[in-house]
């Protein structure tokens, strides 16, 4: 992780803190100091855990807003920053004060001081801005340090020689040139000018795989099957590719629920995760555990875990069956009993599989080891499923959009058959999945994956 990156991680926290410690001052501040000096009036019921439950929620609404704001930007060069922390800013005030009377004797009974919320709101202003200048600076300075690697990816000649004049004066941009972003592992992708709809697809799948951000400056031509909308970079305006909604802190977001709700699936499980592997011994001998690579995001390879259902010597692999395992593997995909196409197969009625295999595939407890690929970050919980090398190798360019994110214990195109649908179908709904991703068709599929497992499909 980068040290710009890391900055950009300690905003909020510094910015949670601050709000934290103003509204515990002003608390303070108001129980022993006179309004009006000399003048001791009346102090109100103040309530010390209602007023640092505001403050608690206050956090919550500034880093949303925030967020939904593109204001705690991860990745992107920020542009028009200062503007925009107005306009949050205000909102961000409307809405406490709206919520500190309009709960008032429904959630806090004691009521929230006036004088803390103006004091907080005000010096939260001043201590922002000095912290948040201290921030900038330093992000600048390391900016200009290791500036942001930018691809020019030209059409037009003309065109393109004045957006790179223009760039030169911003120098937090180092810009290249070429006709093609072949192997380029540039941070940022321009393309410049008037390119067919199958050469910005092109560049548009590379940069989603490689996890670039990819922008487009013309006077036509838009991807359907991307989520656009007009971007700043440095002076000029384009029109900015991205490949989902979820970008940069809901990533982070994601990231975050999957490891705590994968840590405590595994504490909860861990008595069913007991008997399986009990039940595995006593069924077949040898391992327990099949280990084998898969496929991930940016088309790393990870190792894949999953409780064995196979008998041991006929699972692929050096350490299972070997030579002897794969050549019966390919015996069985070239005969009647594979009723599924490339590049993904299915065997029918397995003769590799052990009998308590069977009850494991067909209640899916074959696939909670998973749950550790998740807790330590090669998988999520949703997303399309992994696939092994040799499957990914017939993978057409398109389908290979599914690399730009990390493979999932369950996925969308399950709820509409599980492995019995046609890969291309898979593939259509998985991208799907990518195009419309969000935390509510993630719950969506998380419970629809319980609905399937009790149906037993």
């Amino acid at each position: 992780m980068s040290t710009k990156t890391i900055l950009r991680l300690l905003r909020p926290v510094m910015h949670g803190i601050i709000i934290m410690l103003l509204f515990w001052g002003a608390l303070i501040l108001r129980r022993s100091t006179d309004l009006i000096p000399w003048v001791q009036l009346r102090i109100p019921p103040l309530d010390s855990t209602e007023t640092m439950m505001f403050a608690l929620i206050a956090v919550v609404f500034f880093f949303t807003i925030w967020v939904s704001k593109g204001i705690y930007e991860l990745k992107r060069p920020l542009h028009n920053y200062y503007p925009r922390f107005l306009e949050t800013r205000f909102w961000w005030i409307m809405l406490l004060f709206a919520v500190a009377y309009l709960w008032f004797w429904y959630v806090f009974v004691n009521w929230i001081s006036r004088f803390v919320l103006v004091w907080s709101g005000v010096w939260f202003f001043v201590f922002w801005t000095l912290f948040d200048r201290i921030r900038n600076a330093l992000n600048g300075l390391l900016e200009k340090k290791n500036p942001y690697k930018m691809n020019i990816v030209w059409k037009q000649w003309q065109l393109m020689q004045q957006i790179k004049e223009s760039l030169s004066l911003y120098e937090i941009y180092d810009t290249s040139v070429s006709s093609n972003n072949e192997n380029d592992r540039s941070e940022i992708i321009l393309a410049v000018g008037q390119h067919s709809k199958k050469e910005l697809q092109i560049l548009a799948d590379s940069a989603r795989i490689h996890g670039q951000l990819f922008y487009h400056i013309s006077d036509h031509l838009e991807l359907e099957d991307l989520i656009s909308s007009p971007a700043r970079i440095g002076p000029i305006m384009a029109l900015e590719y991205k490949p989902s909604p979820l970008e940069g802190w809901w990533s982070v977001i994601k990231r975050v629920f999957d490891f705590f709700v994968s840590g405590a699936l595994i504490l909860i499980l861990s008595p069913v995760l007991l008997l399986v592997a009990i039940g595995i011994k006593l069924d077949s001998k040898w391992s327990i555990l099949y280990r084998h690579p898969r496929v991930g995001k940016n088309s790393q390879e990870f190792m894949f875990s999953k409780f064995r259902t196979m008998y041991t010597h006929l699972s692929v692999g050096e350490e299972y069956g070997g030579k002897e395992a794969q050549i019966l593997k390919d015996e069985l995909m070239n005969s009647d009993a594979n009723i599924r196409k490339w590049p993904l197969q299915k065997i029918k009625n397995d003769p590799r599989v052990t009998k308590f295999g069977r009850f494991l595939r067909r209640t899916s407890l074959d696939e909670l080891p998973n749950l550790f690929n998740v807790f330590v970050g090669n998988m999520s919980l949703v997303w399309p499923r992994p696939h092994e090398p040799f499957e990914v190798e017939k993978y057409e360019p398109r389908q290979k959009r599914l690399f730009s994110l990390k493979p999932g214990m369950t996925w969308y195109a399950q709820l509409f058959g599980r492995d019995r649908l046609p890969f291309e179908e898979e593939a259509k709904l998985d991208l799907y999945y990518i195009q419309n991703r969000s935390l509510i068709l993630d719950i969506y599929v998380l419970v629809g994956t319980i609905k399937v497992i009790f149906k037993g499909r």
